[in-house]
Formats: structure tokens, C-alpha cells, sequence
């Protein structure tokens, strides 16, 4: 058994997944989905998991400080349990907030998992709508797919938000006349239309 508790690449992905949910939390839209960094985190979780529980059940060896030990590993893993449910909740309640709207635009970021759920989500909800209300109507009023009736997210709301490298000028108006000097670890308050595409790229995370 080992005597210290795996860490590799722990502190870094732990960076990435808290950058990952706070773009999420902050994001207007729902994000591409993480997959390689989520498969990864929950690979490590379960890893790390196994190894306290295999700790705190050698009880010839379980002093008093290495209970103490495991205990602090133990909040640590609930972190980031806590950190990763959160991150799939946030995109849950994104895609039953704008479900047609993801499904006309954003398949592209969804995991096949938030596929069949959105696809799923759709389907009851057309279903109690018909038996609440439009089984009732003309046939031609019982249509819930016309574009004016699909909720988007509004791209324009205004988002704190930090460089993560030195990005230099972007424009911030419609026009183009307006621009900011983005240089690393510089803090705005945009439009976040604006940085939409620099936050995909992950040059610019939200705060």
C-alpha cells in the first residue's frame, strides 16, 4: 500500500474543473461539454476514493494521525464531487431551460448522455403540454416548434471576466469602433457576446 495519497496532475485538473464549472455558472448559453477533463476528474475521484476507504479500513496501521490524514483527503474528494455534480446540474437546467434551442443549435456541445436526456426532456414535456392544453386547440394552433416560440439565451447579458493570456484588442461594440486591450489576467465587464468564442477557446474564463 502507498504511503502517500495519488495526487498527479490533481492540482491542475482540480484548476480546470473549478475554471470549467465557473464558466458554466456564469455562461448565458450551455458550454461545449468537457469531456476528456470530466472523464479524468471522475477517474481520479473514484481512485482516490478507493484509496482512503482502503486506508481508514487497515486498522493496525490507522493511527491517530493518518486518520486525521484521511480525513482532510476525505473533504477534499467531497469537493470535488460537489465541484462536478454542480457542473452537470448547471448544463441539466441549461438544456430544460432552452431544450429546442439546444437541440437546433448546440448538439455540437453536448455529451451523448445530455443528448438522450434533452431528446427525453422534449419528448414529456410536448406530451403534457398536449394533454394539458393543445389536444384542445385548432390543429393549427398546437405547434410548439415555430421559431418565434424557441426560448434563446441572451448572448447580450454582461458577465465579469479575466484574460487568461494576453489577447489584445477586442471589439466590443457592433460597429467596430469600440475596442478593449485584453493582456493577461485583466478583469472586464462585457457584453457577453462578446467573449462568447474567447471563453470556448479558454483564452478567457468567467468570473
Amino acid at each position: 500500500m502507498a504511503d502517500d495519497f495519488p495526487e498527479e496532475n490533481l492540482n491542475e485538473d482540480v484548476a480546470l474543473l473549478r475554471d470549467a464549472w465557473a464558466n458554466e455558472l456564469n455562461a448565458p448559453e450551455l458550454l461545449t461539454f468537457q469531456t476528456d477533463l470530466i472523464s479524468d476528474m471522475v477517474e481520479q475521484v473514484q481512485n482516490q476514493q478507493s484509496y482512503v476507504d482502503e486506508m481508514s479500513a487497515d486498522v493496525a496501521t490507522l493511527t491517530e494521525e493518518r486518520s486525521f490524514t484521511n480525513k482532510l483527503y476525505q473533504m477534499e474528494i467531497d469537493r470535488i464531487k460537489y465541484m462536478l455534480a454542480s457542473y452537470l446540474r448547471l448544463r441539466l437546467m441549461k438544456i430544460e431551460r432552452h431544450t429546442r434551442h439546444v437541440l437546433h443549435a448546440s448538439m455540437d456541445k453536448l455529451s451523448p448522455g445530455e443528448v438522450d436526456y434533452a431528446h427525453s426532456y422534449k419528448d414529456l414535456y410536448e406530451s403534457h403540454c398536449r394533454d394539458l392544453l393543445l389536444s384542445k386547440l385548432p390543429p393549427d394552433h398546437q405547434q410548439l416548434d415555430e421559431p418565434h416560440m424557441i426560448d434563446h439565451p441572451d448572448l447580450d447579458t454582461f458577465v465579469f471576466c479575466q484574460s487568461n493570456q494576453d489577447i489584445g484588442n477586442v471589439q466590443i461594440d457592433d460597429r467596430g469602433s469600440e475596442h478593449v486591450n485584453a493582456r493577461k489576467d485583466d478583469r472586464h465587464v462585457l457584453r457577453y457576446r462578446v467573449v462568447s468564442s474567447l471563453v470556448e477557446e479558454g483564452k478567457v474564463k468567467l468570473l
